[in-house]
């Protein structure tokens, strides 16, 4: 293999291998400004907690008497929609729609809902019931109005009537398994810039490893760690040495090739002979 293949092939091979001491050995060491505009990634990360959510609240009112009891309402399961899925100030943001009906209001046989409720993520509390998995209970607020400001249900504690208690919590918890509950943290965690447990972070930094060896250098990530610093920094001397050694090795060869061709385009001794 000639020199200047042996330094190409260095120059692309130091970029996965950078971005697996980025990924693996420096993981929360980076800042990105640009991953909360990654529309289908943090997407599919929200998609699959609002769906955890969703089947929570579902569990809840379908387990209650009469199938989900508010008063004389009556909250249809099937219509329970979880949607616009946020995170800030060590919140997860969340809404709930859905249907509810009663025989008791005589023009409002109907009234379709929306609530926007909150979790904080630093207050939970977790339980191991006998022979079941973990359990992690949040308790919801409201975000906005303290109830609806019109319609027959603007006197009743929407949250309670989504998230009914039961005999050992009679207060309304939302209840999720730790691995959603760990997957709400991590989303929030993403929002904020560090997205290293959410899909995609390998190719995030061989990105950034490629723009780095190049010296590009775009900003959207940012080290933030002194031993990030010294990785990135280290890997942008080293571009610049395997691309100085790759572009004198070409240079030589075009010399030689040079000097070969005129070589081989003079007569001999004997041609020049009159």
């Amino acid at each position: 293999m000639s020199p200047k293949a042996v330094y190409a092939t260095l120059y692309l091979v130091c970029i996965p291998l950078f971005a697996c001491v980025y990924n693996f050995v420096l993981p929360d060491s980076f800042y990105h400004s640009t991953v909360q505009f990654e529309y289908p990634t943090m997407n599919r990360a929200a998609n699959g907690i609002l769906e955890g959510i969703r089947a929570s609240i579902v569990k809840r009112i379908s387990s209650q008497p009469r199938s989900a009891t508010c008063g004389t309402w009556r909250i249809n399961p099937d219509s329970i929609l979880v949607s616009s899925l946020d995170a800030r100030e060590g919140k997860v943001l969340f809404t709930v729609s859905g249907q509810s009906s009663t025989e008791e209001a005589p023009g409002h046989a109907q009234y379709y809902f929306s609530e926007r409720l909150s979790v904080t993520l630093n207050q939970r509390m977790i339980t191991k019931p006998p022979d079941s998995e973990v359990i992690v209970y949040f308790l919801p607020t409201r975000e906005g109005p303290a109830g609806p400001s019109v319609g027959p249900l603007r006197k009743l504690d929407l949250p309670g009537c989504l998230l009914p208690g039961d005999a050992e919590f009679p207060a309304a918890f939302l209840r999720v398994s730790m691995s959603l509950s760990e997957q709400m943290r991590d989303f929030a965690v993403a929002v904020r810039g560090f997205p290293s447990k959410i899909p995609g972070q390998f190719w995030r930094m061989v990105y950034f490893s490629a723009t780095t060896i190049t010296t590009l250098g775009f900003g959207d990530i940012v080290p933030l760690t002194t031993a990030a610093r010294m990785v990135v920094s280290a890997e942008s001397v080293l571009g610049i040495v395997l691309m100085g050694l790759f572009l004198n090795a070409l240079g030589s060869q075009i010399v030689r090739s040079r000097g070969q061709a005129q070589k081989d385009g003079e007569p001999s001794a004997t041609e020049r002979t009159p």
